[in-house]
């Protein structure tokens, strides 16, 4: 069933608007309406890297040494 899947994209959904709201209390609507993109992709970014460094630990290397 998909009804679990719309349910957490509509809560996420709302979420978003809440943040970019409280944005919008703190800085102009220019900033707000460009904070919505950049939630979500630092979302999915996030998310994506950490199932690689979760499953993936093998291929990992430390660039700082």
């Amino acid at each position: 069933s998909a009804w679990p899947v719309m349910a957490f994209a509509v809560i996420y959904s709302l979420l978003i608007l809440l943040v970019a709201l409280e944005v919008l209390m703190r800085a102009s609507l220019k900033v707000a309406v460009c904070a919505i993109p950049y939630y979500l992709v630092t979302h999915v970014v996030y998310g994506v890297q950490f199932i690689r460094g979760f499953l993936f630990t093998r291929e990992l290397v430390s660039r700082l040494r």
